[in-house]
């Protein structure tokens, strides 16, 4: 017959078997690469522009190279808390651990905080000094991208609940004030879960319900800072960083401008602004005669370090070289004594003042306001020294492992009495290592902070470091003994 093709129907028949049999293979394992591809670990998935890898781990999922250690010593504690067999909860320890050009942060920076945070945890789990020996924690490692622009993705993670010891039922850490973790902690307050932020100033995060923080907000700082102004400024010039994300920026620039013109002193006008998001170089570059013809007695700024030491050398350069310029700022999350751009700065006749929100120079220094249980688990070389034996090539100057030590075992201590930080307070304050800790609306009473000042003297080839411990109202909070006077309370 012609236009027929002779052949084996069997054989035919097996043929197109085998090409459906391939066909199918070939769309599963296309599919399966093509869920995989968003895929980063458990709990984990890739998203936003950046292809951050955004979710939850136990530690198991490494988000860098530089926080492998510390996760997996994470990681070994939680699988040591399940076998246990004993009663546990969930708490995630919310922190930007995926980080791009620029960022606000840094993975030194963030490796710090996961150390503090691991020590908290395993004092919790292997000591009573947080409020008692139970329940255990569990601690997940929460990654809501840079600057936290992933953060719904995560915290509905975190809001995923099946009634067991795995739900989270507090957060600490959350990052730095920014909008992202403003909006996280607004959602997490709506479905009641405790939260403890570490280094989280920003007035604004004062009217968010369950929410506590171990550090002063930005009113308190710029109070501290202004009872030392007072001593002998009467006009200051303010440098502000106006991003509309940056919190922290926004929210301590309003502050200054409201309580430094007060008994007679002067905000010099204009208010010289820059936009962090870009390179504020240019910006600084024309500040800077500017701030020569006004030759304030000291200029505050309100942005972040990486924005401080460009303005630094600018001025370093400024026409007006015989003419001292006194900077002074709120907290940093950097090492600024030991950072050489700061230190060369000195040079050309600058004096550069900061806050230290957890100096750990302060324990010898001022040891009234700190308890040496506390601070002993970073200084010790033997027996609760765990820092030094955990991670014996790593610095404590920035602070930061010692405030999320403070963030994790606030929260445990709030759990372990009843899920309630109304009861952290006066002679019931947490002995951080950083300070206690009385808790007053979820705000701190008279946090103690460091004031740090940074000079050259003419001759001298050593930077000069003067510290003082200080608190908004000048003197830190101590718990009280019968007889003592009332505290002198913070400006309003």
């Amino acid at each position: 017959m012609r236009g027929r093709i002779p052949g084996n129907p069997l054989r035919t028949l097996v043929s197109v078997v085998v090409i459906l049999a391939v066909v199918i293979t070939v769309g599963v394992v296309v599919r399966h690469a093509w869920q995989q591809r968003g895929r980063c670990g458990d709990g984990v998935e890739r998203h936003g522009p950046r292809d951050e890898c955004i979710g939850l781990t136990d530690g198991s999922y490494v988000f860098a190279p530089e926080l492998a250690d510390v996760q997996g010593k994470i990681l070994a504690e939680n699988r040591r808390v399940l076998a246990q067999g004993k009663p546990y909860v969930t708490i995630a320890y919310f922190e930007p651990m995926t980080l791009v050009e620029n960022d606000v942060t840094t993975y030194t920076a963030v490796r710090h905080g996961l150390q503090g945070a691991y020590l908290s945890q395993r004092r919790a789990n292997h000591t009573g000094e947080w409020s008692g020996e139970t329940p255990l924690i569990r601690m997940l490692l929460a990654n809501p991208g840079s600057q936290a622009r992933e953060w719904e993705r995560v915290v509905d993670r975190i809001l995923r609940r099946g009634g067991g010891a795995d739900d989270i039922v507090a957060v600490a850490g959350l990052g730095q004030s920014l909008g992202g973790t403003l909006d996280a902690t607004k959602r997490l307050s709506e479905h009641g879960i405790l939260m403890v932020g570490s280094v989280i100033t920003a007035d604004y995060f004062s009217d968010v319900d369950y929410l506590a923080r171990v550090v002063p907000t930005n009113t308190n700082e710029v109070s501290a800072i202004v009872e030392h102004l007072k001593i002998d400024t009467k006009r200051a010039m303010l440098v502000q960083d106006t991003n509309p994300d940056d919190k922290f920026a926004l929210n301590i620039g309003e502050v200054f401008r409201n309580i430094y013109p007060r008994d007679g002193r002067v905000l010099v006008p204009p208010v010289e602004e820059y936009l962090s998001a870009d390179d504020p170089t240019d910006s600084f570059q024309r500040m800077a005669p500017e701030i020569c013809v006004a030759n304030p007695d000291v200029i505050f700024f309100a942005g972040r370090f990486r924005d401080l030491t460009r303005l630094l050398e600018v001025l370093a350069r400024r026409p007006c070289r015989e003419l001292t310029m006194r900077i002074i700022t709120g907290d940093t999350i950097v090492d600024v004594a030991g950072n050489e751009q700061v230190r060369s700065s000195l040079s050309a006749n600058i004096k550069v003042e900061y806050l230290h929100l957890a100096d750990h120079r302060a324990w010898s220094d001022s040891p009234a306001f700190f308890l040496d249980r506390s601070t002993s688990y970073f200084t010790s070389a033997e027996g609760d020294g765990v820092f030094r034996t955990e991670f014996p090539d790593e610095a404590l100057d920035d602070g930061l492992a010692i405030l999320a030590f403070d963030a994790v075992g606030t929260a445990v201590s709030a759990i372990r009495e009843g899920a309630d930080f109304t009861r952290l307070h006066g002679q019931s304050s947490v002995p951080g290592a950083s300070g206690w800790i009385s808790l007053d609306s979820g705000d701190p009473e008279r946090k103690a902070i460091s004031l740090l000042t940074l000079s050259l003297p003419p001759g001298a080839s050593e930077v000069a470091i003067d510290r003082k411990v200080t608190s908004c109202s000048g003197v830190p909070f101590l718990a009280r003994t019968p007889g003592d006077p009332d505290p002198v309370r913070c400006p309003a």
